[in-house]
C-alpha cells in the first residue's frame, strides 16, 4: 500500500511539470478548452494505469505525449506529405501578436500544426515529433518546412491588411 502511495506522488509531481504542454497541446487538436481538458484527463488516466516506469524524464514526457496522441485518435497521413511552397519573408515579427500567432497556428491542417506545435513550441526534437506522429522523418521535416511557411504566409497576409 505504501509502495503504491509513493508510486502515486512521484507520477503526480512529474506530471505537474507536464500539465501546461499537455493541455496547449490538447487546444491545438480539438479547438474548444472542454473537450481539450477531457482528452488531457482521458490521456493522463492511462498513463497513470499503465504504471510503466520510465527511467528519464525525456521518455516519461514522451509517453505523457504519445497517450495524448492516442486518446485523440491520430492517426498519420499515408503517403509523402508535400508541403506548399512559401516564397514569402517576414522580415519584422515585432507587431505580430500571441493571438495572432496561435490564430495562424491554429489554421494549419493538422499533421503541420501537430508537427510545428510539438517541435516549436513544445520544444521537442525533430525525432520525437516523428516517433509521437508515427510519420518518417522526412515526412516531418516536411510538415515543418510546410507549417513554417504557411504561418509566415498567414502573418505577411495579416500584415498587409493592418
Amino acid at each position: 500500500m505504501l509502495v503504491t502511495k509513493e508510486r502515486e506522488r512521484v507520477f503526480e509531481e512529474r506530471l505537474s511539470e507536464h500539465l501546461d504542454g499537455l493541455y496547449r497541446t490538447a487546444l491545438r487538436l480539438e479547438g474548444t478548452e472542454r473537450r481539450a481538458g477531457d482528452l488531457v484527463a482521458a490521456a493522463v488516466r492511462r498513463a497513470a494505469r499503465a504504471g510503466r516506469r520510465t527511467a528519464s524524464e525525456a521518455a516519461f514526457r514522451i509517453e505523457l505525449f504519445r497517450r495524448l496522441l492516442e486518446e485523440a485518435r491520430w492517426t498519420p497521413p499515408a503517403g509523402v506529405i508535400a508541403p506548399e511552397r512559401s516564397t514569402s519573408g517576414v522580415s519584422d515579427l515585432s507587431q505580430v501578436t500571441d493571438r495572432g500567432l496561435l490564430e495562424a497556428i491554429d489554421s494549419l491542417e493538422l499533421p503541420f500544426r501537430l508537427a510545428l506545435w510539438l517541435h516549436d513550441v513544445e520544444g521537442f526534437n525533430i525525432r520525437e515529433v516523428s516517433q509521437l506522429l508515427g510519420l518518417s522523418l522526412e515526412n516531418t521535416k516536411r510538415c515543418l518546412y510546410g507549417a513554417r511557411g504557411a504561418v509566415r504566409d498567414t502573418i505577411s497576409s495579416l500584415r498587409l491588411r493592418a
